[in-house]
C-alpha cells in the first residue's frame, strides 16, 4: 500500500514538470547545452561553466555563471547569478544581480537589484529602490520605501533615510 501511495504521489508531483516544454537543462557552457539559450526552463537547470536561457523557474544551480534574460522564480545559486528580468525567491552567488524587480532573499559578496523587497545579505548590497533589510559591510540604496533598515559599517540612503550616510544603522519608517 505504501509503495502504491508513493508511486501515485511521485506521478502527481512529476506530471506538471513533464508537461513543460523544457523541464531539465544540463549545460557545460552555452551552446553546449540540452536547451537552447532562447528557450525557458521550468524545473531544473544545472550548469558547469556558463548557462544562458530566457527564463528559469524553480531550481537553477551552477558552478559558474547562471544567466537568465527573462524572469526567474525559485532558487538561483551559482558563482555568479544574474537575471535581466524580475526574480522572486532566493538568489545567491559571489555576485547576485537582478536587473528589474527582486522579491525575496538575495545573498552574496555583492548583491544588486534595481527595485526590491525582502533581504539583501552580503558584503556590498546595492539597490535603486529597496523595501526591507540590507545587512552587510556597505549598504546602498537611492531610495528606501515603505520602511527599511540597513545594518553595516557604511549605510547610504540617498532619499528617505534618517541621514544620507550613517555608520552601523540607517533606516526609514
Amino acid at each position: 500500500m505504501r509503495l502504491r501511495t508513493l508511486a501515485a504521489l511521485s506521478f502527481l508531483l512529476a506530471a506538471p514538470l513533464a508537461a513543460q516544454d523544457n523541464p531539465v537543462q544540463l549545460s557545460f557552457f552555452t551552446p553546449a547545452a540540452i536547451v537552447g539559450e532562447g528557450q525557458s526552463v521550468s524545473g531544473l537547470r544545472l550548469n558547469l561553466i556558463y548557462a544562458k536561457n530566457a527564463s528559469v523557474q524553480y531550481v537553477d544551480l551552477g558552478f559558474g555563471f547562471n544567466y537568465s534574460t527573462g524572469n526567474g522564480v525559485g532558487i538561483q545559486w551559482a558563482l555568479v547569478s544574474k537575471t535581466d528580468g524580475t526574480f522572486s525567491g532566493w538568489q545567491s552567488g559571489l555576485a547576485a544581480i537582478t536587473e528589474k524587480r527582486f522579491t525575496g532573499l538575495q545573498t552574496g559578496a555583492y548583491t544588486s537589484a534595481t527595485d526590491g523587497q525582502g533581504v539583501q545579505f552580503g558584503w556590498v548590497n546595492t539597490a535603486k529602490s529597496w523595501n526591507g533589510l540590507q545587512l552587510g559591510l556597505v549598504n546602498y540604496t537611492e531610495r528606501m520605501v515603505n520602511g527599511g533598515l540597513q545594518i553595516g559599517i557604511i549605510n547610504i540612503i540617498k532619499t528617505g533615510g534618517v541621514a544620507p550616510v550613517l555608520p552601523l544603522v540607517n533606516f526609514t519608517f
